[in-house]
């Protein structure tokens, strides 16, 4: 198995873009990884524009950690945010190929089920008429969606 195609992808969001980088193999197994990066989102696909051809296009993607040094390694700079970011979304949609054709969930094969659930706040939900009124509205709508903890800024930007 040899990975055929690399696509990245771009989702907007009001404050900021989430990152996906989807992964295509020969024997038609599809991987995704998603990562964000503040306000380098265009350097994280620059690198990426130069990394696909030179790293990914005929790897295994089982061979995940070989891939990842290769990226880390082989460019002779220092390895920052972009590049970091950019093996991160490389190595997210390599383990989603690798359980897919194993028929397992990635946590399986990487050490098993720590816990059952985990706890989520809402965050992005207060984007309303900035008073305390329209604010409880909000909340209450938010708690009706089963969430049991909420994020938010009453007082605008920092």
């Amino acid at each position: 198995m040899r990975i055929s195609k690399v696509t990245p992808l771009v989702l907007g969001t009001p404050w900021r873009n989430l990152t996906f980088l989807k992964v295509e193999t020969d024997e038609g197994l599809t991987g995704v990884g998603e990562a964000r990066v503040l306000n380098r989102t265009d350097a994280v696909l620059g690198y990426l524009k130069e990394a696909i051809p030179r790293y990914m296009l005929g790897s295994d993607p089982f061979q995940i950690e070989r891939l990842v040094q290769r990226m880390f390694r082989e460019d002779y700079g220092r390895a920052g945010e972009f590049i970091m970011t950019a093996t991160g979304l490389v190595e997210l949609a390599c383990w989603d190929i690798v359980g897919k054709a194993q028929d397992l969930p990635v946590y399986r094969l990487l050490g098993g089920e720590v816990r059952e659930q985990i706890k989520a706040y809402a965050n992005g939900w207060y984007t309303v008429e900035r008073t305390p009124g329209e604010f409880h509205e909000a909340a209450k709508t938010v708690l009706e969606k089963g969430y049991r903890a909420l994020k938010f800024d009453p007082f605008g930007a920092g």
